[in-house]
């Protein structure tokens, strides 16, 4: 059977897990937000955290690798179907 103390310790570990869980959702959206900013033409502060520029420049090159494999998927879809009627 499952002692008070018990079931508190596991809920604070499941609350604990969630929050790490929704912390992490909240960065990404985040550097996501701060992302499309910079690439409308907002200057980033010279004062920001490296860290954060790192994350800044992960999101960047990640969002760069899906744009790409997109485009090459229309370019090989686009060849290999003919639009003649």
């Amino acid at each position: 059977m499952v002692t008070r103390d018990d079931f508190t310790e596991e809920r604070i570990k499941k609350l604990e897990k969630n929050l790490l869980k929704v912390r992490k959702e909240n960065r990404v959206k985040e550097i996501a937000n701060k992302m499309h900013e910079v690439l409308s033409g907002k200057i980033i502060s010279v004062d920001m955290n490296p860290c954060y520029l790192n994350d800044l420049s992960y999101m960047i090159k990640k969002n760069l690798e899906l744009v790409r494999e997109a485009l090459k998927k229309n370019v090989s879809d686009e060849g290999s179907t003919s639009n003649v009627p």
